[in-house]
Formats: structure tokens, sequence, C-alpha cells
């Protein structure tokens, strides 16, 4: 009877483990297969690994932030003393500026030397601005120098029990098109246009048996080139105008030239004074390449996206149709309006369908692909994160996109670093990601050979 007991004991606690294992392994391939497993591991795990490995170098990186800050502050200040002694000498000037104008007898001869002597000042806000730019992009550059390598190398690290796993902090130009080509193809926000410009970092890339795995952050946008507008570029104009000193250069082209190189200066600074000041307020740094392009040079003009975390996973195995799960912004079905293939999939579980719409060109499997338990992960991390998460499925891809528009884990001049908070959101949505693979792995209804 005792040995009856011990062995059924035995048994039970052989069940118990082997479920805890499984829980917490992500598993690939067919059940004759052999599995390798990922372990994942906890929170608890990762607050231990934070605080015994990250800890020292986040200290160090918070100091850097509070020096930088205070540099920041006071380069604020300076720049605004600047522009208000510009401002005044301005206003000096102005008044004989405006008594001497008697001296010119034609409208169009005044309209030029007042518009003539506020450029000269409207470029000296503009070399104001410029400097400040640069000053605070290298000084946000020192704050976060060598943040990836020392800080996010380490939580991979961490997360790759396995050794599954590569990491590329700086991502090469065909990884950056490879991963612009890869959002494009989720048809997640090829609404009116496509992305067409990317900006990424942190690539990590892995296999589980056949799974082919990526999660990269991305702050992609859809940009416009528009190159012929060099005919109205300050450096062009100028340009020109050197090259007509030593030729016939009447009076009439120089009334022309003024006023148009005084409204190009000021259509300069309306769309460069929001872009520097958006960015420092928010605490974030300024994309000085991007500032060149748009501002500078007005070669092109960029609409934001998406920014936040991008995930694929590839299976062995192809979708029967593509289905897409969007936030609920609109009621209206805007995007089968715009695809006659999708049709918006009504869903009985309204909880999935307060937070989610639904678009696919085949109601019945997206009611497959949408398995309980996958809802149930979805709601579950959008009401604890409260991020818009996007998700879809396009031959044998999943896509997932978690929208951070702060950034996911990135340095923040005013956010201290030694918050635990986005640490454990970084954990958690990768663990998420994780999760729904081994969910939809297991799920063999959506899935055609």
């Amino acid at each position: 009877m005792s040995s009856y007991l011990l062995i059924t004991i035995f048994i039970r606690v052989s069940v118990i483990l082997l479920s805890r294992q499984k829980n917490s392994s992500l598993y690939a391939g067919d059940n004759n297969q052999e599995y390798i497993m990922l372990l994942l591991k906890t929170l608890d795990e990762f607050k231990q690994f934070c605080q015994q490995n990250l800890l020292h170098e986040l200290q160090v990186f918070e100091a850097r932030r509070q020096q930088v800050r205070v540099s920041v502050f006071v380069s604020i200040s300076v720049f605004l003393i600047l522009v208000y002694f510009l401002i005044q000498f301005y206003k000096y000037n102005l008044n004989d500026i405006l008594s001497g104008l008697f001296l010119f007898n034609s409208l169009p001869e005044k309209i030029v030397i007042l518009l003539l002597f506020t450029w000269m000042y409207i470029v000296a806000f503009f070399m104001i601005l410029l400097a400040f730019t640069l000053f605070y992009n290298a000084a946000f550059e020192t704050f976060v120098s060598s943040f990836d390598t020392k800080i996010i190398e380490k939580i991979f690290d961490f997360i790759n029990t396995n050794r599954s796993f590569n990491i590329s902090i700086t991502p090469s130009e065909e990884d950056k098109e490879y991963t612009l080509s890869t959002l494009c193809n989720s048809q997640i926000f090829n609404v009116l246009f496509k992305p067409s410009y990317i900006k990424h970092d942190n690539l990590i890339s892995g296999q589980i048996n056949d799974i082919d795995i990526m999660f990269v952050t991305i702050d992609a946008s859809i940009g416009v080139n528009h190159y012929w507008t060099y005919i109205f570029d300050i450096n062009y104009l100028i340009k020109e105008a050197k090259s007509k000193v030593s030729e016939t250069f009447t009076e009439a082209q120089f009334i022309v030239l003024i006023p148009m190189l005084f409204m190009l200066l000021c259509f300069r600074l309306i769309k460069g004074i929001p872009f520097v000041f958006n960015r420092v307020i928010r605490g974030q740094n300024i994309d000085y390449q991007r500032f060149q392009v748009e501002i500078l040079r007005n070669e092109a003009y960029n609409t934001h996206v998406f920014k936040g975390l991008f995930f694929t996973a590839k299976f062995n195995k192809f979708a029967k149709a593509v289905t897409i799960i969007k936030p609920k912004f609109f009621k209206a079905n805007i995007h089968s309006f715009l695809d006659e293939k999708k049709q918006l999939v009504k869903l009985e579980d309204p909880e999935f369908t307060k937070y989610f719409t639904v678009y696919s060109e085949d109601q019945v499997e997206a009611r497959y692909v949408l398995s309980t338990n996958l809802m149930a992960k979805l709601v579950e991390f959008r009401k604890k994160a409260r991020r818009n998460i996007y998700v879809s499925f396009v031959d044998d891809i999943i896509y997932i996109a978690i929208e951070y528009p702060e950034g996911i884990f990135e340095p923040n001049l005013f956010r201290s670093m030694l918050s635990f908070a986005p640490l454990r959101e970084y954990f958690e949505t990768i663990q998420l990601m994780f999760k729904i693979v081994e969910d939809l792995n297991l799920n063999r209804r959506i899935w055609k050979s």
C-alpha cells in the first residue's frame, strides 16, 4: 500500500514539473520533432539581474544625465538672452531705417531695403538657432554615448539563454533596407502610402528550429523627396546672385531676389523652430541628419508613421489569407474601404473589440487566427502597458508592432535612469512576443502546407 502511494506521488510530482517546464519554454516544430526550448526568464529574475548587473552602469548614466541637463538649461538661457538682445537691436535700428526711407523715391526700393534689413536679423537668429541645435545634439550624444553597448547588450545576454540569437547595435544599410521592406510587406501601415524612410537600431535576430525571429526598434515615416526645390533654395539663389555680379545684374532682378530670400528664410524658421524645440521640450535627441535634409537643404518632407518595437516570426507553413489587427482608432471601416479584398471581421469578444479592429481576406480564417489565448494576451498587454498594438498575418510570417512614441527604454534628459519601469516594460514586451509565437506554433488550424 505504501509503495503504491509513493508511486502515485512520484507520478503527480513529475506531471507538475513537466507542466511548469512547458509553461516557461517556447516550443517549435511538429510533435514528432525534437524540441529546442527557449527558457523564458521570470520578472523576479530580471529584477535581480538588473540590481546585480545594471545598477552601477545606470547610476553612471544618471549622473551624466544630470550634468547634461544643467548644461542644456544654461544653453537655453544663453539662447533666450541672445534672442532678446537681437530683438532689442532690431527695434533700435528699425527707427533709423524707417527714417531713412524717404531718400528712396520708388515703393519697391523702400520695401526691398526694409526686407533686406529684416533679413539680416533673421539670418542672425537662424545662426543662433543652428548653434544651439549643434550644442544640444553634442551634449545629448555625450549623455547616451555607449548606452546600447553597456545596457542593451547586457539585457540581450540575459534574455538570450540558448545563445540562439544575435544582436546588431548599429545595423547596416542592407539591414535598414530589409527592415523597411519587411515593414511594408506587413501591410500594417500601407493605407494611402507605404513607409519610405526608417531609422532603426538594436536589431535582434535568430532562429528556434524552423522559426526565424527578428525584433528591432524603429522610427518609420513617409518621406516625400522634392529635389526640384533647389530653384527656391537659399544657397542656390545666393550662388546664382554671385555669378550675376560680373554680368548684367539689373535692379529689377535684385528687387525680386530679396523678397524670395526673405520668404525662404522665414519658411526655414517656421519648419525649424518646432522641429528643434519639440524634441528639446520632450528631452529627446535631435536627429541632425534629418534636420539638415528637411530644414537646411529643404530636400524632403517626412510624415511620422510609427515609432516602437517591430517583431517578425517566420513559420514553415503558410497562412491562407491576410489578416490585420489594428487599434480601434475609428469605428469607420477605413481599411476595407481602401482595400476591397479585406473585410471588417466582427468578433463576439466584447473586451477584445473594445481595443482592436480586425480586417481579413477570409472571415473564417480570421477567427481561427484569433484564438482565445491570443486575444487574451493582446488584451492583457494592452490594458497593462496602454500601448497601441498592430498585428498582421501575411503568408508564412506574423508581424507585430508595438507603439512607443517616446521610445522604448530610450534615454531621456527629463526622466531618471534609475527607474525600473522602462526596463520592466521592455522585458515584458519581448516576453509577450515569444508567448504569441508559442501560441501560434501550437495552433495548427491557421496554417496550410
